[in-house]
């Protein structure tokens, strides 16, 4: 369990991870070890993220000493979990081998180093540049299809010069997938970037008598089951006393709801349950999407 600014984030092991709590989420980052590989529940879990376009995000560990380094990891998510996945940062192991110690960003040319448990950014040699320029072409033109108004395509299709803060507009797009090395501290600021440009996907409805609302319109805490034990909630106040409601049947209210950024954890809670403040008529349902 962790928090970014306005991000909560829960890690959850793939033997645990149900395909409601995974599609109820904004953002999924999956972690693949070098030494483990890719499993079949993984795999099923990514088609479904897929299925329902939620934004997705794989990071790499155990690159620079597992049985698989990051370039065979890619090849091999790449054939069974999605087809197109882009790498901006490439992993930098240290002199055996055997520690990432930095990324390159292949797309501003820079080296984020782990120096002295710090990350610092340096400008790379020209050397790496230059052997990284077939990447960064090939980046460069994936990157322009994601800019919304095609400006990026229309000019790299001229062979018009494109700039680099117009490219990093354009990589923020939620439909971007990539793959990203990390290990050690190393990398984490990347998917921390990625989490923070997260928009509200998974928006439940409020349903009051015969109104409707969306859940951003009102002030009160709410939330939904997620999953057994799992709720997401909107506006939390921690001096509220909530109550669940689960299938329209008669509310329960309860002092053990743990609140946690944007999730709320309780042992009775089910899928569906609505979560609300003891005395409130709200009844939440899931988004249609």
């Amino acid at each position: 369990m962790g928090r970014l600014s306005n991000v909560t984030v829960l890690a959850v092991p793939y033997s645990q991870l149900v395909e409601s709590l995974a599609l109820a989420s904004d953002g999924v980052v999956a972690i693949i070890d070098g030494n483990v590989g890719v499993s079949p529940a993984l795999i099923d879990m990514w088609r479904s993220l897929v299925d329902w376009n939620v934004s997705r995000h794989i990071a790499v560990i155990g690159s620079a000493n597992g049985r698989a380094d990051f370039d065979e990891v890619v090849a091999i998510a790449d054939r069974v979990m999605e087809e197109s996945m882009l790498v901006r940062y490439l992993p930098i192991d240290n002199d055996d081998s055997t520690n990432l110690v930095g990324i390159f960003d292949v797309l501003t040319s820079e080296m984020h180093v782990l120096d002295d448990g710090k990350i610092t950014v340096r400008s790379s040699d020209p050397e790496h540049v230059q052997l990284t320029n077939d990447k960064r072409e090939a980046l460069i033109e994936d990157i322009a299809h994601y800019d919304p108004s095609d400006a990026l395509v229309t000019a790299f299709e001229g062979g018009m010069p494109l700039s680099i803060p117009a490219l990093e507009q354009a990589w923020i797009n939620p439909d971007i997938v990539s793959v990203t090395p990390i290990d050690n501290g190393v990398g984490a600021q990347v998917v921390a970037a990625w989490m923070s440009t997260l928009i509200n996907r998974w928006s439940p409805v409020i349903h009051e008598g015969d109104t409707s609302i969306a859940v951003d319109e009102v002030s009160e805490t709410v939330g939904i089951g997620v999953s057994r034990g799992i709720a997401r909630i909107w506006h939390t106040d921690r001096s509220v006393l909530l109550e669940r409601v689960h299938a329209r049947r008669t509310p329960v209210s309860t002092d053990d709801f743990t609140v946690d950024g944007g999730l709320c954890f309780a042992t009775g809670i089910e899928l569906n349950d609505t979560i609300r403040p003891v005395h409130s008529s709200y009844l939440l349902s899931e988004p249609c999407f």
